[in-house]
C-alpha cells in the first residue's frame, strides 16, 4: 500500500486507509466465517489503522530521513557505491538519489527498532545490562570485555 498523497485531505485518506485494512481483511481466506466486527474485528482494524498511519506518517519519519543520510551509504553494494562516489557526494541530487535508493531498505528496520522501543517502554521487561548492549540501548557494560567506543578513544593515538 502507498502512502497517503500529501494533496488528499486527512480525513479522505484516513477512510481510504480504513476501507483498504476492511477489504484486505474481509477477503483474507483463512479467517473463515467466524470473523466479525463484533466480535473484536474492530478492536483489529484499529489497532492495524493506528499502526500503519504510524507506519507511513509517524514522527519516526523524520529521524529516518536523518539516518538515511548519516548512514545511506552502508547499505549500498559495491556497484551503487561506485555510483555515488561517481555522482558526486556533496551535489544536493546526489543525497536524493541516495535517499530514493537506501529509504525503503531502511524504513522497515528502522520501525521495528522504532516498535521494539515501543514495547519496551510498556510495562516492565527485565533485560540484562548484555541484552541492553546488543539492543544498542547503552553503550558499555562494565566488566562485559564487550567492543565500546570510550575504549576506541582511550586508545586512539593523540591528534597532532
Amino acid at each position: 500500500m502507498a502512502s497517503v498523497p500529501p494533496n488528499e485531505p486527512r480525513a479522505e485518506g484516513q477512510a481510504r486507509i480504513l476501507r483498504e485494512i476492511l477489504d484486505y481483511e474481509l477477503k483474507r481466506k483463512d479467517r473463515g466465517q467466524e470473523w466479525s466486527l463484533l466480535e473484536g474485528g474492530i478492536d483489529e482494524l484499529r489497532t492495524d489503522f493506528l499502526q500503519l498511519v504510524d507506519y507511513l506518517g509517524g514522527s519516526h519519519r523524520d529521524y529516518l530521513q536523518q539516518l538515511v543520510k548519516d548512514y545511506g551509504i552502508v547499505l549500498l553494494d559495491a556497484t551503487e557505491l561506485a555510483e555515488y562516489k561517481q555522482r558526486g557526494p556533496e551535489l544536493p541530487e546526489t543525497s536524493v538519489w541516495l535517499g530514493a535508493l537506501v529509504e525503503p531498505r531502511m524504513e522497515e528496520f528502522w520501525y521495528f527498532v522504532i516498535c521494539l522501543c515501543r514495547r519496551l517502554q510498556r510495562g516492565e521487561h527485565r533485560l540484562s545490562a548484555n541484552d541492553a548492549y546488543w539492543l544498542g540501548l547503552v553503550d558499555e557494560v562494565l566488566g562485559a570485555n564487550l567492543p565500546c567506543i570510550r575504549l576506541v578513544f582511550e586508545h586512539s593515538p593523540p591528534a597532532a
